[in-house]
């Protein structure tokens, strides 16, 4: 809900209502349920986290008004958050790269609107963020470092490395790079893809004339392009439900953005709800070995 609020919407009562379903539909996914007793299931709730106080910082410092040092605690506190991410998986570097990427979207959309006003000084407020950001990142690992001797980059290499020779190299690229399309789906659910690809087609070809929309399509794209690259660069083989968990809120807040009434709305709840009992009732069979 806080993480959706900090996005544009045309107006204070829409941005409440598109948080509020937005709260209410997440928890609905299979996986983030059926995959309870895992660490997985904490990688959306952190990521946002990082990425709600990533937001209010680069609000606060497009407010004129702005004082003190709150917006610049709220880098920081987005830089622990996803260095959080990275103790409990290397995978999760991803969130911050997209986190990276949406604030420098929606630098680049203000100085397309504000052009005429332009000024090379106000490129380094963000700037500034996003470093305060990365030593938030790198403060934890810098300590255990220092601490104890863990090299972050030889950890990850080494883990990463020991997923891959395990796991990774023993699955057929040609098969997965289509299974992790399938699983993804399914894991999410068909209805909600197809609905959010619904919205990223009215966000993206109306990016233009949609300005109060243009937060929402830039999380559209970024959302889809980090699952393209995944899929093709086949670091991942399977185990979608869990690797991927990280990925299956972005349909629903994606669709969010389609002109949807409240009964639909209360229709797309019923659907999660149904597609979370035949996915509870289809997988325990083939967990008997």
């Amino acid at each position: 809900y806080a993480f959706l609020r900090q996005l544009r919407a045309p107006d204070e009562e829409r941005s409440r209502i598109l948080a509020l379903w937005g709260a209410l539909l997440t928890p609905l996914i299979p996986a983030l349920t059926l995959f309870y007793l895992q660490w997985d299931q904490l990688l959306p709730a952190i990521g946002f986290a990082a990425w709600f106080f990533a937001l209010r910082g680069q609000n606060r410092l497009w407010q004129v008004d702005a004082e003190g040092w709150g917006q610049w605690l709220d880098w920081l506190w987005a830089g622990l958050l996803l260095s959080l991410l990275t103790w409990i998986s290397f995978g999760t570097l991803a969130f911050g790269l997209m986190i990276g990427l949406h604030v420098l979207w929606r630098e680049a959309v203000a100085f397309v609107e504000n052009r005429n006003r332009f000024d090379l000084w106000l490129l380094l407020p963000p700037v500034g963020g996003l470093a305060i950001m990365g030593a938030g990142v790198a403060l934890p690992w810098l300590a255990a470092f220092l601490g104890w001797g863990m090299n972050f980059f030889e950890l990850m290499r080494a883990g990463l490395g020991a997923h891959y020779d395990i796991v990774t190299a023993h699955r057929v690229y040609a098969t997965w790079v289509w299974m992790n399309v399938v699983d993804y789906v399914l894991w999410t659910g068909p209805a909600l893809i197809l609905l959010g690809m619904a919205g990223s087609a009215l966000l993206l070809t109306g990016v233009s004339r949609l300005r109060p929309w243009r937060d929402w399509a830039g999380l559209a794209l970024i959302a889809w392009i980090t699952f393209i690259l995944l899929d093709v660069s086949g670091a991942t083989r399977g185990e979608i439900g869990r690797l991927w968990i990280f990925l299956m809120p972005f349909p629903i807040f994606i669709a969010l953005a389609l002109p949807w009434t409240r009964g639909q709305r209360i229709a797309v709840l019923a659907l999660m709800l149904g597609w979370g009992w035949v996915i509870a009732y289809s997988i325990p069979p083939f967990l008997c070995c």
